[in-house]
């Protein structure tokens, strides 16, 4: 039997696959996601998302029917930009998450990129306004990872974004009291052209603790007065958002502990310059992980 033409084949296959790659890290290379109108924005949004599914059409059998509950955040999403579920998680399982983190050292910003690069313990008198963990402590951490493969927070990623999404950032991190930060000042995330930043709260945040707060149905456009609703909730509380609205994180009163993750369409500048690149999932974990869990993870992965 002439194998050639199946062999012809797979080669014309990854040669497509290649070219499609190449289109989308042109787009990224040119730095568009810096572009303000959010028509534009929507349009390269549907183009790459487009481009994404050619590449993972493989992956189609890992689709699940939506929930109603899912279609609930989605819809909230589009029109608000954000979405809460309170109690998302158990607070026996938020309390093996912070015995985790509470023998653990950090850096004193965000994110630890943005820090002096000096490890420091968590203690009463810590003199930064915050404390980030490694990404590395996240992923080593109870239920972490698996919240953020979690199929409901997937499928609200996939439905919003119009593909299967891409994780580029995971951060845990504290903020402490009466000390102001940048990240306090209202702004606008760049990321991507579409993105979510997904808030997990590892204790109960009231108006004292500092809470996220969101500018309603900024995200789809420059022209809508802005309208602050802080996000309040009870440790296990979920919170996610479309990062490119208004926001800004509030000087607390007392400590918060929190984390943090962010779903994309591709690889962009900002896994980059946060410098995720220099973070890997070990190898046992990664390979435990089905295909499409995989795709997503795959920038802690890849060299």
């Amino acid at each position: 039997m002439d194998l050639t033409p199946m062999f012809e084949f797979k080669k014309t296959l990854q040669y497509i696959r290649g070219l499609i790659k190449k289109l989308i890290d042109a787009t990224y290379g040119s730095r568009l996601e810096r572009v303000y109108q959010p028509r534009i924005r929507r349009l390269i949004q549907i183009y790459i998302s487009g481009l994404v599914n050619l590449l993972n059409i493989d992956l189609i059998k890992y689709s699940r029917p939506i929930s109603p509950k899912s279609l609930q955040a989605v819809s909230q999403l589009r029109s608000r930009g954000f979405y809460v579920f309170e109690d998302y998680v158990s607070a026996e399982e938020i309390e093996t998450i912070g015995d985790f983190f509470a023998t653990k050292m950090g850096f004193n910003a965000h994110i630890p990129s943005q820090s002096d690069g000096i490890l420091r313990g968590y203690t009463e008198s810590y003199e930064y306004s915050m404390l980030a963990y490694s990404t590395i402590e996240s992923f080593r951490a109870p239920l972490i990872l698996d919240l953020i493969l979690s199929p409901v927070l997937i499928d609200i990623a996939r439905q919003y974004l119009g593909c299967i999404p891409t994780c580029y950032s995971v951060n845990t991190y504290r903020t402490f009291p009466n000390k102001d930060y940048a990240t306090h000042r209202m702004h606008r995330d760049f990321d991507d052209f579409k993105f979510l930043a997904v808030f997990l709260y590892l204790d109960n945040v009231e108006m004292e603790n500092g809470p996220f707060v969101y500018y309603p149905r900024t995200h789809r456009s420059t022209k809508v007065k802005p309208s602050a609703y802080p996000i309040t909730g009870p440790k296990g509380t979920i919170a996610i958002t479309d990062a490119w609205g208004l926001h800004h994180g509030s000087v607390p009163e007392k400590t918060r502990f929190a984390c943090w993750w962010r779903y994309g369409l591709w690889r962009n500048y900002s896994f980059y310059n946060d410098q995720n690149n220099m973070v890997k999932l070990d190898s046992s974990t990664y390979s435990s992980l089905n295909p499409e869990e995989q795709y997503i993870m795959r920038l802690f992965h890849d060299l």
